[in-house]
């Protein structure tokens, strides 16, 4: 089966903490599909904190999210209940794409050993940073929402249904990159990950604008607003000299390492 037509499963969690030990599940979300999904249905779910505990403020500034919202969280163990109903419905060797995925693995390794006293996950996991910063060599950053900005899209809160549904978008171009390669399986994806990246010692950033379009730019002030490939607003700025302030985002490069 090729990687456009395999069905994966896209994670995301949010959390009180950095790690289970110091942390709770906030929020959990998941989506099975293949590249070629056109509409895909995202579950996703609020988690009942223990009794006394509450979000904290830096939680609550990054996700938006307040206690108040936790009147309409669920049980851990009736969420885990949804999650194994979609595992069940997946092949064995089924694989989970997430973003940054070494944060989101212990907190499912916790989740799966709470309830099922397991202690290896029932799918493998691959983490599309890891791919996105050897399939964009020339990104400015390998978090989500650059690399969404680097392929024409965007990410709103951080909330884990708009991660998961930025990673199925990061995926699905992804994909694609690896087609122009001749990578059509996920044999041929592991292999070409397992090569020693090749860089030149000084890799310039790349940015989706053109050159003479910014160089164009009248020398005077003005506004700017820059949008993604689906005419959403990304930045709203003002400059005493557009063609200065605009160029001055490409005028920087990155040492490999």
């Amino acid at each position: 089966m090729s990687l456009e037509e395999k069905k994966f499963l896209f994670i995301d969690c949010q959390t009180t903490g950095m790690h289970p030990s110091n942390g709770h599940l906030l929020e959990i979300s998941w989506l099975a599909a293949s590249a070629q999904t056109a509409h895909p249905e995202i579950q996703s779910y609020l988690v009942q904190l223990p009794e006394g505990d509450l979000i904290p403020k830096a939680i609550q500034k990054i996700t938006g999210l307040s206690n108040e919202d936790l009147s309409s969280a669920l049980p851990l163990e009736m969420i885990f209940a949804q999650f194994a109903k979609t595992l069940e419905k997946l092949p064995n060797d089924t694989i989970a794409l997430i973003h940054y995925a070494q944060f989101e693995k212990a907190f499912l390794k916790d989740l799966f050993m709470r309830h099922q006293l397991e202690k290896e996950l029932p799918f493998e996991i691959l983490c599309t940073a890891k791919i996105s910063r050897k399939i964009f060599p020339h990104m400015t950053s390998g978090n989500i929402r650059a690399v969404s900005g680097f392929i024409g899209s965007s990410v709103g809160l951080k909330r884990a249904a708009s991660h998961v549904q930025a990673t199925f978008e990061i995926w699905q171009e992804i994909v694609k990159r690896l087609e122009r390669q001749s990578i059509t399986s996920i044999d041929q994806m592991k292999s070409w990950l397992a090569e020693p990246k090749t860089t030149d010692p000084e890799v310039k950033f790349e940015y989706h604008i053109d050159r003479l379009t910014r160089l164009a730019l009248p020398d005077r002030p003005g506004v700017y607003r820059m949008f993604n490939k689906k005419n959403e607003i990304l930045y709203v700025g003002k400059a005493t000299s557009l063609k200065s302030r605009v160029n001055s985002y490409f005028r920087v490069k990155k040492k490999a390492r």
